[in-house]
């Protein structure tokens, strides 16, 4: 009885044990994949009025002229920086199209990818003629209510300078203005 008893034991040690340390190694590794992903520790807060705020790396430039928005290594006024993003705030669509076929002669052929986020962000990917070629670029999209319909931040990666774990990075720390300011359904009264 003893021997059986002795071997029950041995014999569940073996086959839980490592069930229990293959389960508890997961979630290990689980937290901090998610911990690695979510740092934004060497990263700056960038805001646009109206709209929300979200993160970049604390070394990028970012600079908003002429309704464009620029976010490079250098100055845009120094030459030969490279620009890792560049979009525009707008509320209709067409706006953005025009402002990349003012800057760069590419022209919105379709969208290939989209993902959305819960915090209003998209990511994904379009596709451009550009110069009489084809290429796809990465984007984010950031939306916001306003009383005139949904404004959006367009953001491309258009010197192919950001993967997409980057984009998807950036589109997970956007927050709406309104979510900033306001207070959760339940600490309303």
């Amino acid at each position: 009885m003893k021997k059986t008893k002795k071997s029950l034991i041995i014999i569940l040690l073996i086959i839980v044990l490592p069930v229990i340390l293959y389960i508890s190694l997961g979630h290990i590794v689980s937290y901090f994949a998610y911990r690695y992903k979510h740092d934004y520790t060497d990263w700056q807060n960038v805001s646009v009025e109206r709209i929300g705020t979200f993160k970049v790396p604390i070394d990028w430039i970012v600079t908003l002229r002429d309704d464009i928005i620029y976010i490079t290594d250098k100055g845009i006024d120094v030459d030969g920086y490279k620009t890792y993003l560049v979009g525009s705030i707008y509320l209709a669509s067409w706006e953005n199209a025009d402002m990349l076929k003012q800057l760069y002669d590419a022209e919105y052929i379709r969208t290939v990818e989209s993902r959305i986020n819960s915090y209003g962000s998209t990511y994904g990917m379009h596709e451009f003629r550009i110069n009489g070629d084809y290429q796809t670029k990465n984007f984010i999209c950031m939306a916001a209510d306003s009383e005139n319909g949904v404004i959006d931040i367009v953001l491309y990666a258009w010197d192919d300078l950001v993967d997409k774990d980057m984009i998807i990075k950036i589109a997970e720390s956007y927050r709406t203005e309104h979510l900033l300011r306001k207070k959760p359904w339940f600490l309303q009264r």
